[in-house]
């Protein structure tokens, strides 16, 4: 009998506890909760997940097999200790945000929260979030659950794992043999992926970092000490993987992860644990109680910091400022330690925990089923904070219906979008056609919603697809012509519709300043010698005003909860700032037009930014509200804005009354 009590335990814990495993966890939460916090500082702290992702594989999946072979091995009790580990602190933050949500959201947000709560109550956030990545989806600080993505993937892993685990443990060459060719596969997924967000939410491409942790945990003992503990290798090893943890901490780029960086805190952890609770870092650092006592609060850690920082930008409608970090930081230590101390430890530790797990898995559903409702509710809108905030809702909301497009340029042109870009026929008769970009699409909303009277076409994409590898290799313009990528298929359709609609006088461009084709000369020269060729006039619209801050800062949202006003004052530069400061951020794009306009009478060059400038500042509203719904983007009422200004400018341009520039 105690043979087996003792074969039960996984290697490294016949010595009992490990404290510096939680200094491990400590390190991995500190460096996601820094980065949340101070992103600009520690640009890589996203990267404490996967170091979350090694220390799970190698403490649970190394529990597994120990109690395979202790013969002690059972599903139902496996499974059970996930619900007491896992549920008591996910239930009351998932029960914390529904409630703050239903007093702080908008109707298109607390939907959306709807469909992330009953995502999480199944782990299957990963999913619903790499479904959701697009042109259309919110700003992620609107999404209090994001962080719940890693928790579908770690619950992912342990469904599919104890059954590979018990079919393999006895042939123990033929598991580790497996285990290293799945993990190969894994990562060769991982690089491989067509996208960073399929690689960052596939739990096929992520579940080599737990098994990593798996394979450290089969490391057979007597190995450990002759290689690592007897040859001195394991202070070696352990410096070495901290110092891989600090680098991936500092440096790891986000637009290119995970891919090959990932391999720098996967690797600087397996190296920290496989080294052993002995060396001098693993006992003067990592077993510290200041470390021991994070790592021991780091899940409901994990868990309380991100929906705080969420709902805090909710509040503030943009980024809010350093001096609220801090206390928002304290805030999630004091809760998690209440958490710890008060919900999950007598839950886990505590007896009758049969009944307790029947509770939480009922709990859970509820909370789920509760989501599902707010989703098919469409995100209950006559809540009083959703009256209350109708108007600035619809001002900063993301403006689908004139982003997707309605099929009326399939008939007379024989073009089909699809969802990868947007075109739009208003009038029998349309004299101007816009081209371009999510820009483009923002200047034409008033016309496309009939709010500002115009006979044009629009055809354009997203930002998004601008952005694409074939946009942006070095490329003759006669390839682009012919379409070979979604941009490209934007100037293909947009010569198709100038060659069967005579009434186009002009080709309207207002674009944003880093467009791949309008602010390359080469590329804008080939383009407006085609449209010239044609017959047509050439019209630059420079862009508008690019403000610093977000617009939802500008007009923050009003909100009164539990009794108490907690809507923000914004300070006196929200909404507004400096016209030097603007136009020098607009000067490359403005300078290139002018450039490209020179000499030629058919070519004009309009200039957005007075419209929304006096001689000191230039503004991001009026007195009515909001004129932005998104950075270098106008609403409908601000596109109404620009467009009564530039049509009659236009109308003097085509009449040949007008001139090069708009001063």
């Amino acid at each position: 009998m105690q043979e087996k009590a003792k074969a039960a335990k996984p290697p490294w814990m016949s010595a009992g506890y490990r404290p510096d495993i939680d200094g491990l966890r400590a390190i991995s939460i500190l460096a996601v909760l820094f980065f949340h916090a101070y992103p600009g500082d520690l640009k890589g702290g996203f990267i404490g997940v996967d170091v979350f992702f090694v220390i799970s594989g190698y403490l649970i999946g190394g529990l597994i097999y120990a109690e395979l072979e202790a013969g002690s091995f059972s599903f139902a009790s496996f499974y059970a200790r996930r619900v007491r580990r896992i549920f008591p602190a996910l239930i009351c933050v998932m029960a914390f945000v529904y409630l703050v949500g239903w007093n702080t959201m908008y109707p298109a947000e607390f939907q959306q929260l709807g469909t992330h709560i009953a995502a999480a109550s199944v782990f299957i956030s990963n999913f619903v979030l790499l479904n959701e990545v697009g042109y259309f989806d919110m700003e992620a600080h609107t999404k209090p659950l994001l962080h719940l993505w890693s928790l579908a993937i770690e619950e992912q892993f342990y469904l599919v794992w104890p059954l590979f685990a018990a079919l393999m443990w006895r042939r123990k060459s033929l598991f580790v043999a497996v285990t290293v060719l799945f993990s190969i596969v894994s990562f060769t997924l991982n690089v491989t992926a067509e996208s960073t967000s399929t690689a960052f939410y596939s739990p096929q491409m992520r579940f080599w970092e737990l098994a990593a942790g798996v394979l450290v945990a089969r490391i057979p003992r007597e190995i450990s000490l002759r290689w690592l503990v007897a040859t001195g290798l394991g202070e070696a090893a352990c410096v070495l993987g901290l110092a891989l943890i600090a680098i991936a901490a500092w440096f790891t780029p986000v637009q290119s992860f995970p891919g090959w960086w990932v391999l720098l805190p996967v690797s600087g952890a397996s190296l920290v644990i496989a080294s052993g609770p002995h060396t001098w870092a693993s006992r003067r650092l990592l077993a510290s109680p200041p470390m021991v006592f994070v790592g021991k609060i780091s899940y409901p850690l994990y868990l309380w910091h991100w929906p705080l920082f969420a709902f805090a930008w909710v509040l503030y409608g943009a980024t809010p400022s350093s001096q609220v970090n801090l206390p928002l930081i304290a805030a999630s230590f004091v809760l998690a330690w209440l958490t710890y101390a008060l919900v999950e430890k007598p839950i886990r530790f505590g007896v009758r925990q049969g009944r307790a797990v029947a509770a939480l898995a009922g709990l859970v559903l509820v909370l789920g089923g509760g989501g599902l409702l707010t989703l098919r509710m469409n995100g209950l809108d006559s809540r009083s904070v959703a009256e209350t905030n109708r108007q600035l809702a619809k001002d900063i909301g993301i403006p689908t219906a004139s982003r997707t497009s309605d099929g009326s340029c399939a008939k007379p042109f024989g073009i089909e979008t699809g969802d990868a870009y947007v075109c739009f026929v208003r009038g029998a008769k349309p004299r101007l056609l816009f081209v371009g970009d999510s820009v483009s699409m923002a200047m034409f909303s008033a016309i496309h919603s009939g709010q500002v009277a115009e006979e044009a076409i629009l055809v354009a994409a997203n930002s998004f697809q601008w952005r694409r590898p074939d946009c942006l290799k070095p490329v003759d313009f006669t390839t682009w012509r012919q379409g070979a990528d979604t941009c490209q298929n934007v100037v293909r359709d947009a010569f198709k519709i100038l060659e069967r609609q005579p009434s186009i006088e002009a080709v309207v461009i207002p674009t944003f300043t880093n467009n791949p084709i309008f602010s390359n000369p080469a590329r804008l020269e080939a383009f407006q010698q085609a449209v010239l060729a044609l017959g047509k006039k050439v019209i630059y619209v420079s862009s508008v005003p690019e403000f610093y801050r977000a617009p939802g800062g500008c007009k923050p949202r009003q909100v009164v909860l539990f009794g108490a006003d907690l809507t923000v004052v914004p300070d006196a530069d929200a909404c507004r700032e400096a016209r030097l400061v603007i136009e020098a951020k607009m000067k490359p794009q403005r300078a290139l037009f002018m450039e490209a306009a020179k000499g030629n009478p058919n070519i004009a060059v309009y200039d957005s930014v007075p419209g929304f400038c006096d001689g000191e500042y230039c503004h991001q509203s009026d007195s009515q509200g909001l004129l932005f719904w998104s950075f270098a983007h106008v609403n409908e009422r601000g596109s109404a804005r620009v467009l009564k200004d530039f049509l009659p400018w236009l109308d003097k341009v085509l009449r040949g009354n007008g001139g090069r520039g708009r001063d």
